[in-house]
């Protein structure tokens, strides 16, 4: 039986079990077993397909609502939960999503056949969710870039506006370049590509089926495993079209030993960014940077000044920290068949300890900061610098701001001890191909000609001055529209000492089982040694009946 035919019939062999079973059925955690074709239901599933973004207090980043790049505007996350994963967060009440009710305002796949109102998600605590709306509904007409074309690509994109107007005009732009192509534009959010492209391939609806998508590098662990989307090596691109673009974006495309997308931007790492006010040199290491801190550290209350701020209770700015001493939280991090957690390591114990003297014994941290906290006290002035991530860069460019804030970006220093410098994670935007459309001689050369024309340097560097992307290719990366920008010039610089974002299902545990013990150690209340051997217990609980 062809690939796709094993995939679609796995999927209807799970909604007939499910739909069977009732209440049942629908009880075991995504951490379960399931009872037949495990990585196809997890595929159709996609809503207990959880992939890592930042939690409590954190940004609603681009790759979760479809903004802009480096123009989303901040909001607290701290009571919500998402559908797609949120980094180190207890799982919310899926019931809802589970039977078909509107989640963070945009539809889901409609489960109602086959749930009954039980979600199938990790063993995590439960917490009351407070819905989002996505800034683009599905409302958003498809757009056709030419409707008398000889062939017709329906492209299923993630992003709002502005950035859809962009991409509905490219897509015009392309199609009279090359007119026997009509790429239709149909905006969906994340959590809808996620929950209705499985039941968009079962359907076989040409009007409505996507050949293509345009969404985050999560849905790679979402949709490959199925077979849903196609590998780069089984298609005309081949595995090597990657190559031209900049590393970690370009990983975090990989899944089990093959590439199943192709970067369009990179982004949504951390970063050091510092007060030009305030700081006059950026410092090179870890030691530079406390001696610059302690004197800008001073005061108390709503009088308190710091030399350095964030968010330092959230796993997603533990992990680069870690890699700078030499470690990372799992191994083989994109194959989801050999991924291991490494957590109780000699590195994170040296991790924690040099996050807790940065607290307690430098004391150029507040004594709490969650994200909100952090941000402010930034844009007040109040703090000379700050790690946060590329989302955030135009919140310190306003007129309001800069009477505070002169603002420079830098990668953060290195750490003295081992020379290596910290490691964001690394993700971004993609083109997935369907697997449908992989076998469509006519559409996959349309496909090439439309991605061809989105990595070119011309449209790459338009999407990154009018968009505020970074691009994914890297001889945009190296254009003097980039390289003479300070603003990213400084970014990219510390995107590529990033690594890429997995997208392995472990990655889910690895969060949650960071985060109450980061947490202890920050609070004084446990010590590193401790924490790093909690962290390993608990993922290991969590991963231990992982389907990969």
């Amino acid at each position: 039986m062809p690939k796709m035919m094993r995939a679609f019939a796995a999927l209807l062999v799970a909604s007939f079990i499910l739909a069977a079973c009732g209440s049942d059925a629908a009880s075991p955690t995504a951490t379960s077993k399931p009872a037949a074709a495990a990585s196809a239901t997890t595929a159709m599933m996609a809503a207990t397909a959880v992939m890592p973004t930042p939690s409590k207090g954190a940004m609603m980043t681009p790759e979760m609502t479809g903004t802009a790049m480096m123009g989303t505007p901040m909001m607290d996350m701290t009571p919500m939960m998402t559908g797609t994963a949120m980094m180190g967060t207890p799982m919310m009440d899926m019931t809802p999503m589970m039977t078909g009710t509107a989640m963070m305002g945009t539809p889901m796949m409609d489960m109602t056949p086959m749930m009954t109102g039980t979600a199938m998600m990790t063993a995590t605590t439960m917490v009351e969710a407070t819905k989002l709306p996505e800034p683009t509904a599905t409302a958003i007409p498809p757009q056709a870039s030419n409707p008398n074309a000889k062939f017709t690509i329906i492209m299923w994109t993630k992003e709002g506006e502005p950035t859809l107007t962009w991409v509905n005009n490219t897509a015009k732009t392309f199609s009279q370049k090359n007119p026997d192509y009509n790429i239709v534009v149909i905006n969906k959010g994340v959590e809808d590509i996620k929950g209705q492209f499985p039941n968009a391939l079962l359907a076989k609806d040409p009007q409505n089926t996507p050949d293509i998508l345009w969404t985050v590098s999560d849905h790679v662990g979402v949709f490959a495993p199925g077979g849903l989307v196609a590998d780069l090596d089984s298609t005309d691109f081949k595995a090597s079209y990657n190559d031209k673009f900049i590393g970690a974006a370009a990983e975090a495309a990989k899944y089990n030993g093959k590439v199943w997308g192709i970067p369009l931007s990179a982004g949504n790492h951390l970063m050091l960014m510092y007060n030009k006010k305030l700081i006059s040199k950026v410092p090179e290491t870890w030691s530079e940077l406390i001696a610059a801190a302690k004197p800008l550290t001073s005061g108390s209350g709503n009088q308190a000044k710091y030399g350095l701020v964030w968010n330092f209770t959230e796993p997603f700015w533990l992990n680069p920290f870690l890699a700078g001493f030499g470690g990372w939280p799992l191994s083989d991090p994109s194959d989801a068949t050999k991924a291991k957690g490494t957590l109780d390591t000699p590195e994170m114990v040296k991790t924690l300890q040099f996050l807790s003297d940065l607290k307690d014994k430098e004391k150029i941290l507040p004594a709490e900061a969650d994200y909100n906290t952090a941000d402010q006290l930034f844009k007040d002035g109040r703090a000379a610098m700050l790690i946060n991530g590329d989302w955030s860069i135009s919140g310190y460019l306003t007129d309001s701001v800069k009477a505070n804030l002169e603002l420079g970006i830098a990668p953060m220093p290195k750490i003295d001890a081992t020379g290596l410098y910290p490691a964001p994670m690394v993700a971004g935007v993609y083109i997935m191909i369907a697997q449908p459309a992989s076998q469509d001689v006519d559409k996959m050369k349309g496909i090439k000609l439309f991605v061809d024309y989105l990595t070119s340097k011309e449209v790459q560097l338009d999407f990154t001055k009018t968009q505020n992307r970074l691009p994914s290719l890297t001889e945009a990366r190296n254009d003097p529209a980039i390289t003479n920008d300070p603003i990213l010039a400084g970014s990219i610089a510390q995107l590529e000492k990033g690594k890429p974002q997995p997208v392995v299902p472990q990655m889910r545990c690895v969060f949650d089982a960071e985060k109450s013990p980061l947490q202890d150690v920050l609070g004084g209340k446990d010590t590193p040694a401790s924490a790093a051997k909690k962290m390993q217990t608990s993922y290991n609980t969590c991963a231990k009946d992982i389907q990969p």
